[in-house]
């Protein structure tokens, strides 16, 4: 193409990464940078190394090869990047609108694009109402940690981000008494967060969970610093808990066999699951992921709109209807449809409308 630079398949790609890396967060460059990857090594491979050298042949023996190696989400996602980067080059001049508009990512049904797998309210709430009545664990960091997960539906990221300096009380224009956590974006002392300034935002606890996150920092958070010298909310003996304590946490605090006899037939809290390596493998324990996602969908049963929840959660409508509103069809009828669907209720309005009529008749 006369007047464009001469840039390989992959030259191409690194200078596309390139200019993402601003507004997107490490994980998100390296999920990109996997994706592109695969597509210019496949280039390199067949002898296609320039980039003026991609057409749309190329595109559907890339796509075909694809195919038979990887599932139809991940064959979405994939496609979705290289169609992403392709786009970036026409408008650069570097390929033609021919090859961007081979680039087709396949259509994944709604139940495919996520896992269904949640914590679930009926496993939630006798968990939470175990920790509460329990003077053992009430208010240890797992059982905050689970509070905190499934009250506000936030990331675990988010979670280990904060501070103590970020829990706030303070009392409202009528006088009352507000209590939150502001999650804050921190990159430069080792907190970011997953949508970085974006991901900014004050959220409301409730007076009970307050109450407790105020009993686990008087009694059983360690005072100590982060290596950053700041003082993190969730610590271990030397600092900051770390993702993987996050996130052990989190399967060890949803395992049912704490308040109930293991469901699975094995010896309560002393079977092959019950360690920190192997915790996770219990059919009946659940991921931070997992809890937000049953979060989410409990949030919206309870009533709290969609626009509230989405705040919270710092999660746009569009990701929670697509990603993580699961609710149970019957659950769902009764406990949001009912309320909305019963001004339907025809029945004082047509009683009116037949007094009428038989009056006139």
């Amino acid at each position: 193409m006369t007047g464009t630079p001469d840039l390989t398949v992959r030259e191409a790609a690194e200078r596309w990464l390139d200019r993402k890396r601003g507004p997107s967060s490490d994980s998100s460059i390296s999920t990109l940078y996997y994706r592109l990857k695969q597509f210019w090594e496949w280039c390199e491979e067949n002898d296609i190394e320039q980039l003026e050298d991609v057409t749309p042949w190329t595109i559907e023996e890339f796509e075909a090869e694809r195919r038979s190696k990887i599932k139809l989400l991940s064959l979405n996602k994939q496609f979705g990047t290289i169609q992403n980067w392709l786009e970036w080059c026409a408008s650069r001049g570097l390929v033609s609108e021919e090859v961007v508009e081979a680039v087709n990512p396949p259509d994944v049904p709604k139940q495919q694009k996520s896992s269904d797998i949640k914590l679930d309210d009926e496993d939630a709430l006798p968990q939470l109402a175990f920790y509460r009545n329990n003077e053992e664990h009430r208010a240890s960091r797992r059982h905050i940690v689970l509070e905190l997960l499934w009250h506000i539906g936030c990331r675990m990221g988010g979670l280990r981000a904060l501070d103590l300096r970020d829990y706030n009380d303070v009392e409202g224009a009528d006088g009352s008494r507000i209590r939150y956590l502001y999650f804050r974006h921190r990159p430069e002392s080792g907190t970011p967060l997953k949508n970085k300034e974006d991901g900014e935002r004050p959220v409301w606890l409730s007076e009970r969970v307050a109450d407790l996150l105020d009993e686990y920092l008087k009694f059983n958070r360690n005072r100590v610093r982060d290596e950053n010298g700041r003082k993190p909310l969730f610590t271990t003996s030397v600092g900051r808990a770390s993702r993987t304590t996050i996130r052990t946490d989190s399967y060890f605090g949803t395992a049912p066999c704490l308040r109930d006899p293991c469901p699975h037939d094995r010896p309560d809290q002393a079977c092959e699951y019950w360690s920190s390596d192997s915790i996770s493998k219990c059919p009946s324990t659940r991921s931070p992921h997992q809890i937000r996602t049953g979060s989410i969908t409990w949030q919206l049963n309870q009533g709290v709109s969609m626009t509230t929840v989405s705040e919270r959660a710092n999660v746009s409508v569009d990701v929670i209807e697509d990603h993580y509103d699961k609710p149970d069809p019957m659950k769902a009828l009764r406990k949001r449809r009912a309320p909305e669907l019963s001004r339907l209720n025809l029945g004082h309005e047509i009683d009116e409308l037949s007094h009428i009529n038989g009056e006139e008749a």
